[in-house]
């Protein structure tokens, strides 16, 4: 599903919202900025046209006045949260951001062109350690699945 049909179904769902306006371009080169990473085409288009996206139980962040739907300050976080434990999580990928919650607690990631895996969105679960459990081959697909609940993921194997 393209950004126009994502954005579009979107606005169906209840409990709606976004930003309320575009990005401003400070803000996405911040994000960039502070991350070191190049953000994909369409997450780059996602946060300049609506900032983030939300309904009710889901998000994805971005640009965002509060804390809880910034991907940069989310990133930060779990960056950070994740390194206090070496011996028993593995460390957030260096090259990308987290763009959801999910898994009560988790999170998911989506690869900046800088990563062999550019586009990608894995998903991370508390319940193994934060480790990746299964992983969407691009946005597009991670848009299917929020809007049309397709089970488009692939599991990864241990």
């Amino acid at each position: 599903m393209n950004l126009d049909e994502f954005l579009k179904h979107a606005k169906e769902k209840e409990f709606f919202e976004t930003l309320e306006r575009k990005a401003r371009n400070a803000e996405v080169l911040d994000i960039e900025t502070q991350l070191s990473i190049t953000l994909t085409q369409t997450y780059r288009e996602l946060i300049e046209e609506v900032g983030w996206v939300g309904w009710f139980g889901v998000s994805t962040f971005g640009v965002c006045d509060d804390r809880q739907d910034s991907t940069l300050l989310r990133t930060i976080s779990e960056r950070d949260s994740l390194a206090k434990y070496p011996q028993s999580f593995p460390p957030l990928p260096k090259h990308g951001n987290i763009i959801a919650a999910i898994f009560g607690g988790g999170f998911c990631f989506l690869y900046s062109m800088e990563s062999e895996r550019a586009g990608q969105i894995s998903a991370h679960s508390p319940d193994d350690r934060y480790q990746e459990v299964q992983y969407w081959d691009s946005l597009e697909n991670y848009f299917d699945y929020l809007i049309q609940g397709v089970h488009n993921w692939h599991s990864v194997e241990r």
